[in-house]
């Protein structure tokens, strides 16, 4: 397959004489995306993410710019002998900055991470204790009064897929969700329930011989549907309302090393256009 250089987006209104060059990804040979930029309709840019890489492949610089030349944000990535990350500190417009350091105590299989402002010191610690196969078996984050801020337990089976997450706030137990996957280890269905046991929602999926996702369905509130044609090399994505109405379409059209080339919506049609390494 060959290499991707640049991927560029051009937006095209269904309903209007409207159109305008939406996004633009450039890589490097690793396959990293070394810039990106979203564009408004006038051509400017909105957002653009320029990253740095060493060698190794990994990024040790990341800037963020709110219009062409104007930095939002500037991160610096350090890391040990390993290639893990020890610290991130990012310098911000308005002068201040965070930094983000890591401690890593395998023994324990756990890492902390501490979030400290150059004006108000540290402002949360996050701790996180993970299994053999570094699945996150809990993540707790406390805030610098020592309050809960957000914590979150996952419990997994033999094939390392997750059979329950409960997620907390510093007034106890938010959300308790249960997977169940088919024969063929695939997501077929998620349930959420409160601290009192109430249904908050259910997630259902199918799948075609293929492994691919052909329905997503929250009951009572909209269906997914999605049909595959491999002849043409394209998929329909139909989202329905409770009640049957169709919302939105789209569909998906794919080359022949099935990248997308275009997407059709009831309101628009997006093109990607690809430059490739030689």
């Amino acid at each position: 397959m060959r290499k991707i250089k640049k991927l560029t987006t051009y937006f095209y209104s269904q309903n209007e004489d409207n159109s305008y060059m939406q996004s633009c990804i450039v890589y490097d040979e690793r396959g990293s995306e070394i810039e990106t930029a979203s564009y408004y309709e006038d051509g400017t840019i909105e957002l653009k993410t320029v990253s740095i890489f060493d060698s190794a492949g990994q990024k040790f610089e990341e800037i963020n710019y709110i219009f062409e030349d104007e930095e939002s944000d500037h991160t610096y990535y350090m890391r040990n002998s390993e290639g893990q990350l020890i610290e991130e500190k990012t310098y911000y417009a308005d002068d201040t900055v965070a930094i983000r350091t890591y401690s890593r105590f395998p023994d324990q299989k756990k890492i902390i991470v501490e979030l400290t402002d150059s004006d108000e010191g540290l402002e949360e610690t996050e701790t996180l204790f993970y299994d053999d196969a570094g699945l996150v078996l809990e993540r707790e984050v406390v805030k610098s009064d020592g309050s809960l801020k957000e914590k979150v337990i996952n419990k997994y089976d033999e094939n390392s897929l997750l059979l329950n997450a409960k997620q907390f706030d510093k007034m106890g137990l938010i959300v308790d969700r249960h997977f169940t996957y088919n024969d063929e280890k695939q997501l077929i269905r998620r349930v959420g329930y409160t601290a009192k046991k109430e249904l908050i929602d259910i997630v259902k999926l199918e799948y075609d011989e293929k492994g691919r996702v052909t329905k997503q369905e929250i009951p009572g509130r909209y269906v997914n549907v999605i049909e595959y044609n491999d002849e043409e090399h394209s998929q329909t994505e139909t989202h329905y309302l409770a009640n049957g109405i169709i919302e939105s379409q789209t569909i998906t059209k794919f080359d022949e090393e099935d990248r997308i080339i275009e997407e059709q919506r009831l309101d628009a049609v997006i093109k990607y256009e690809y430059e490739y390494f030689d």
